[in-house]
């Protein structure tokens, strides 16, 4: 009789512990559809989600063409307007736009220039400035007029007399647009001498206005590629 208690008790364990692992494994497969089911959406996400490329920008130096050559200190200036219009805050994360080398982007304007003849207009080549480097936003900024001088005023005062021009072009080519945009801005000075008359202060007011005309800061937002929508 001790013997069969013994062998009732083992067989009622063992089916307690038959119970215990059964209920687990029911957890473990009911929670296996959830997981699949989570999976399988991420997946579904994943699949429609459409991967943005970085926009590809090609920015050129400041050229220069006015008759007298700015100091160095007045181009970094005007390349850091052009800095502010084009920053992209978290771009090194985001990588919403890869900015080309201006080694290249300088190599393929020359031969742009060379292939279109003596002398082209900008206008007319930037869209095959983009093409060769494969761009999506081709920038090209042109200091056109550059001059600062002083004389000496005929009237009694003798005061000192400022004459001062400066000029600004920016041509663009906007691939999403298809669209060149080319703008030009021109100050000048002759009065008595003030600091807001010099001519890298009439230079910095041109940026501004060619800067908002062209709307590049807008340009250089994340743009949703063909088939994406916002919702």
């Amino acid at each position: 009789m001790e013997k069969g208690k013994k062998y009732l008790l083992l067989a009622g364990i063992a089916c307690l512990l038959g119970s215990g692992l059964g209920g687990n494994a029911h957890i473990a497969v009911a929670a296996t559809p959830a997981a699949t089911a989570a999976t399988t959406s991420a997946g579904d996400a994943t699949g429609t989600a459409t991967i943005r490329q970085p926009l590809r920008v090609a920015r050129l130096p400041l050229q220069l063409e006015g008759f007298m050559t700015p100091g160095q200190d007045v181009v970094d200036a005007l390349e850091r307007q052009i800095d502010r219009a084009t920053h992209i805050p978290l771009n090194g994360v985001l990588q919403a736009a890869s900015f080309l080398s201006e080694d290249d982007c300088e190599a393929a304007l020359a031969e742009a220039c060379e292939q279109a003849g003596r002398r082209p207009k900008l206008k007319n080549i930037v869209k095959p400035l983009a093409d060769k480097l494969q761009a999506d936003l081709v920038i090209v900024p042109v200091l056109t007029a550059y001059e600062e001088y002083t004389t000496m005023s005929m009237f009694w005062d003798h005061a000192t007399l400022l004459h001062a021009r400066a000029g600004l072009e920016m041509v663009i080519y906007d691939r999403t647009a298809d669209k060149v945009i080319d703008r030009s801005a021109f100050r000048s000075f002759d009065d008595e001498y003030s600091t807001s008359g010099e001519a890298s202060q009439l230079a910095r007011d041109c940026m501004y206005q060619v800067l908002d005309e062209t709307q590049l800061h807008d340009r250089m937002r994340v743009r949703l590629p063909a088939g994406d929508s916002k919702k």
